[in-house]
């Protein structure tokens, strides 16, 4: 079982999430995709800070030093460089590196040019992090790369299906996001292991697990570790 870096999340999944799970994320449109954040990174920290790999592959419109502020600083060093990986946007990653002596190892410029290509080089990534541990998460956010390569839906629809097998087999751990009314969502829903969803419901953010359908939380951020990590309350 790998923990989610949350001690009343764990407890309803009997631990934490099951090696070899799939688990798909629906953010609906009324909820910003910050609320994501306060899930995300206590499972990244609580991942690399225990000797386990963590692949984070960003939304091609994120500045990847923006995504890895919540992290680099709360993980010692030697840790982030063997076990942490950011892939991101490239040519974002080389205006950054204008203003930076050196571009941390962690920090990967993707490839950009189709889908094919950028797929192959995740799956390179991985293998490669892969080698370094006995464990590893992956996380993508699919609405996003649909959005970068909206002529290819195919090849991320079959890439999806891949991609978790691989993970799968490997006993490591897969979560992806994406939003209503994308192809990829329903892909994703249709495999995984765990549905979870963030909604909004009377100006409050919901996180809720549609399959199997076993909880209901109001989420709240909670800043006390100098992260933003989920404070859960139970809902019914």
């Amino acid at each position: 079982i790998f923990s989610t870096g949350n001690q009343r999340l764990d407890n309803k999944l009997q631990g934490g999430f099951k090696k070899g799970s799939i688990i798909s994320v629906e953010i609906e449109e009324e909820v910003d995709r910050f609320a994501f954040v306060p899930i995300f990174v206590p499972l990244v920290l609580n991942f690399v800070s225990q000797s386990y790999g963590a692949l984070v592959i960003s939304a091609w419109d994120q500045n990847t030093l923006a995504v890895t502020r919540y992290i680099t600083p709360f993980i010692n060093k030697k840790f982030l460089n063997k076990y942490f990986k950011i892939i991101g946007k490239g040519n974002q990653i080389k205006k950054d590196k204008k203003n930076s002596e050196e571009m941390p190892s962690y920090i990967i410029p993707g490839i950009e040019d189709n889908f094919t290509n950028t797929f192959k080089f995740w799956e390179k990534e991985y293998e490669e992090l892969r080698t370094r541990t006995d464990g590893c998460l992956v996380t993508v956010d699919f609405s996003f790369v649909e959005l970068q390569y909206q002529n290819e839906l195919l090849d991320i629809q079959k890439a999806i299906i891949n991609f978790s097998s691989n993970i799968r087999s490997s006993n490591d751990l897969l979560v992806m996001v994406s939003r209503p009314n994308y192809k990829s969502l329903e892909v994703m829903k249709s495999i995984s292991d765990i549905h979870l969803k963030l909604l909004e419901f009377n100006g409050a953010v919901m996180l809720a697990a549609i399959k199997p359908q076993f909880f209901l939380y109001n989420v709240q951020t909670d800043q006390n570790a100098g992260y933003p990590r989920s404070y859960l309350i139970d809902s019914s």
